[in-house]
């Protein structure tokens, strides 16, 4: 089994995706202090180390920090990634493809729903990054979502798409 494939208890539900949504809610074969915890612990750590530089030689991050500079300060701030109702961005880093999201929840729990739902997910986005390794793809924080109202984060979601995938 891969590492990055969750494991669940054999008397979890076993229909569609209540096998894996079980396992997201904490109660995989191992619990709370399982080892596994450990690989999310050091890519949050990278991932935030990645934020703070001050340049990047990658021209997609290159773009997400010109784009995000309003968040300059916050992206300093070792929470930013457990901050929640946020616009952020999956970057795939060996292919430099981008899957802006709108979330309620905080960054990491979204972000590890999206590593692990890759597996079952039929996007370009989500079969690229289930083929690579958890280090290959960052979550790049967008902005703070202001409103409720779910027309508006729609607007701000496509504004988030068509600004990061401008040539």
């Amino acid at each position: 089994m891969n590492i990055h494939q969750p494991r669940c208890r054999k008397n979890s539900h076993e229909k569609g995706n209540e096998k894996i949504r079980s396992c997201f809610l904490g109660t995989t074969q191992r619990g709370i202090h399982s080892p596994r915890n450990g690989i999310w612990k050091k890519h949050l750590l990278w991932n935030l180390k990645l934020l703070r530089q001050s340049s990047h030689r990658k021209q997609i991050l290159q773009k997400l920090q010109n784009n995000t500079k309003h968040l300059a300060e916050q992206i300093q701030l070792p929470t930013i990634l457990n901050s929640s109702g946020m616009f952020y961005a999956l970057v795939h880093l060996p292919t430099n493809k981008i899957f802006v999201i709108a979330t309620p929840k905080r960054i990491q729990i979204s972000f590890k729903q999206n590593w692990y739902s890759a597996f079952i997910r039929n996007t370009n986005f989500h079969r690229t990054i289930s083929k690579g390794k958890i280090r290959d793809v960052i979550a790049w924080p967008l902005e703070k979502i202001q409103t409720q109202n779910t027309e508006e984060i729609k607007k701000r979601k496509k504004h988030w798409i068509k600004t990061l995938h401008r040539p």
